[in-house]
């Protein structure tokens, strides 16, 4: 469980040093607090392919970065969001 939420903050920790911003997970994805895991997933998929780097290489460089930043908020939400251990943990200490 340890290594778990270490990685967790890690990656949140990252996301927040290249943007300078924290955000709550469920907006992040768009999710509601009580949406099953299936919602998640199927939210974090469409907006995963909306700003994955390689969707994102004719724009400029601004908007690839952005999209860039966007995608790893996605990624730390699912990651968390998809485990129900720390999901439950998540919500117990937001």
């Amino acid at each position: 469980m340890r290594c778990i939420l270490h990685f967790e903050l890690a990656t949140i920790r990252r996301a927040v040093a290249m943007t300078g911003q924290i955000r709550c997970h469920y907006d992040v994805l768009g999710v509601a607090r009580d949406d099953d895991a299936a919602a998640v997933k199927k939210r974090h998929r469409k907006l995963a392919i909306k700003f994955h780097p390689d969707k994102n290489m004719g724009k400029s460089e601004e908007e690839q970065a952005e999209a860039a930043a966007e995608f790893k908020f996605i990624q730390a939400a699912y990651e968390c969001l998809s485990d129900p251990i720390e999901r439950k943990w998540y919500d117990e200490h937001r």
